[in-house]
């Protein structure tokens, strides 16, 4: 079976109904053929954009039981001292390949480390720019697998 990390946009998507990723994000999430993680980074990021959100804010109770019941359905991977040195390690990668800045990409390298030292090079995204560069790791986007 197939084993994927799953980004936080696409939990977003599979939330919002009005999206055009919705639908997708929601077959996909579905799907038996793939067992789906995502990381505690996720997580807060999903609380973040629940709670603060212009156009449909949640009230923090609200907030956390989406969160809590997503946690519940997808196994939580958490960062830890082997995941700091691969995202180190990636960073030094990504910046041979020439990149300068990093920015808030060092969260979505973050999450890319920690799913590579728990043996998932699978990331289910449809922001395939912030994890194009980074290696060893295999895109899922709205687009198809790249």
């Amino acid at each position: 079976m197939k084993r994927a990390l799953i980004d936080t946009n696409v939990l977003v998507y599979f939330l919002d109904s009005s999206s055009k990723y919705h639908l997708w994000s929601r077959q996909l999430l579905y799907s038996k053929s793939t067992r789906f993680f995502t990381t505690s980074k996720n997580i807060s990021e999903l609380l973040c954009f629940l709670s603060s959100n212009k156009q449909e804010s949640y009230d923090i109770e609200e907030a956390l039981l989406l969160v809590n019941t997503i946690s519940r359905v997808f196994e939580v991977l958490y960062p830890s001292l082997e995941s700091s040195q691969k995202c180190y390690e990636i960073c030094r990668q990504v910046k041979e390949k020439g990149s300068k800045k990093f920015g808030l990409r060092i969260h979505d390298i973050e999450i890319a480390a920690i799913g590579l030292v728990n043996r998932i090079n699978h990331i289910v995204t449809v922001n395939v720019r912030d994890f194009k560069d980074i290696p060893d790791v295999d895109l899922i986007s709205f687009e198809g697998s790249l």
